[in-house]
Formats: structure tokens, C-alpha cells, sequence
């Protein structure tokens, strides 16, 4: 099997789904979202048809803040992951915060750092070295 075989096949086509439903809903171009998103058009476009996965969380976060989507859910559907393997009942995982305090670090920064982690082993099939 190719490496872009292997990549496609770890792509949840859910995530370009609820993007383009979005996008479509708020009467929104590709080309739109893609600039005010900044991510180029043709990755955009691979996006929605479920050919490419979101490269990094600043991309999750952007789309989200664009559609005006939850970061959570856009984030569970980029690294295939439950909510409750991402957060507690109400909503802020006590990990992250105790995490975020210790590193001292925003919790939206470690979000990003652990988003950025999950995407990138969804992606590769491994995790990064230090």
C-alpha cells in the first residue's frame, strides 16, 4: 500500500462533511472560506471531499471561528476521538486545566498543542519526537 493510501485511508470523511454542510449553510463560496480560513483552495476543496484531513489545529481552529463551529466538535471529528476522551461532562477536561497550570500555559494553548499532536499521528500513524 502507498503512503497516500495509507494517509487516505486514516482521513474521517465526517470532518469535510460537516465543513462544506457549514459552509453551505452560512451561503458561503469555497473560495471564501478558504481565504477568510486561510488555507489554500485546493486543500480546502480536498477537505470537503474527504481526500485530505485538517494539517494542523490552527486550520481546525480557523474553520471554526470561520463556520462557527465548536472547536471541541471540529476537533473530535479531525482526530477521530470521543468527547469523552477529550473532555469531562462539563465540558473542560480537569487534565487540561491541571496541565495547563503546571506548564503554565493558557488551556487554549495546550488545546492546540494536543489537537496538533492528535492530527499529526491520525495523519502519519505515529507520534512526534521531541
Amino acid at each position: 500500500m502507498k503512503n497516500t493510501e495509507i494517509q487516505r485511508s486514516l482521513i474521517d470523511p465526517s470532518f469535510g462533511t460537516r465543513i462544506k454542510e457549514a459552509r453551505i449553510a452560512k451561503k458561503m463560496s469555497i473560495k471564501e472560506l478558504a481565504n477568510r480560513s486561510k488555507i489554500p483552495i485546493s486543500d480546502m476543496v480536498r477537505i470537503e471531499e474527504g481526500r485530505q484531513s485538517v494539517s494542523s489545529a490552527k486550520q481546525v481552529l480557523s474553520l471554526s471561528k470561520v463556520l462557527r463551529i465548536p472547536k471541541d466538535e471540529l476537533i473530535v471529528l479531525a482526530t477521530k476521538r470521543t468527547y469523552d476522551e477529550l473532555n469531562n461532562k462539563t465540558g473542560k477536561s480537569s487534565f487540561i486545566k491541571a496541565a495547563a497550570s503546571a506548564l503554565n500555559m493558557r488551556e487554549e494553548d495546550l488545546w492546540v498543542k494536543v489537537a496538533d499532536e492528535l492530527i499529526y499521528h491520525e495523519i502519519y500513524g505515529e507520534w512526534r519526537e521531541e
